[in-house]
């Protein structure tokens, strides 16, 4: 319901009952690849949904099984991406989406490595084109603690003069 934006459909899940715990243990319900409907809510740019799921107890803290928050979903969402920022981050903690910002180092099992992705919310902005959300990101987030990989370097993209040196973090931008 949620992703369709079925609005009245999900509110009446949500409130079967008559219960808010319960309700709430619904909104929280995962797919398959962890997300919740809170997820796809914010992925398709359903503004209305994510508000109700979250007055509904939804937690925005939660992961799907490849770490991403519904806030990185509403950084590519192509309708009322900043809108939907607006509501996700001041629920969401600027830590866990620090941490979810760094590359983590590959695991010798399973055999076959993973790519895990990078869930840079300013990264993901800048890819999908979401330019107007960066101004709501910049708004609540510190961009300092969020620098991209060289391969990513906003200013210098490819020809970054940092490459190799420091952490491969790029010192010009953000600046300072």
């Amino acid at each position: 319901a949620a992703q369709h934006g079925f609005l009245t459909c999900l509110e009446t899940l949500l409130a079967e009952g008559g219960d808010y715990g319960r309700g709430a243990a619904m909104a929280n319900l995962r797919a398959e690849d962890g997300a919740t409907a809170l997820h796809m809510a914010a992925q398709v740019g359903r503004l209305d949904c994510a508000a109700a799921l979250l007055g509904c107890g939804a937690d925005a803290s939660l992961a799907a099984n490849d770490g991403t928050l519904a806030l990185h979903l509403a950084c590519i969402a192509r309708d009322q991406s900043a809108a939907l920022l607006d509501l996700l981050l001041p629920v969401t903690a600027g830590s866990q989406l620090e941490a979810a910002c760094r590359r983590l180092p590959l695991q010798p099992l399973p055999r076959l490595p993973e790519q895990r992705k990078e869930l840079n919310p300013f990264q993901l902005c800048v890819d999908w084109e979401n330019y107007s959300s960066l101004e709501v990101l910049v708004k609540h987030l510190e961009p300092r603690k969020f620098l991209t990989r060289l391969e990513g370097c906003y200013l210098h993209k490819d020809r970054c003069p940092w490459a190799g040196q420091d952490g491969g973090q790029c010192q010009d931008f953000p600046p300072s």
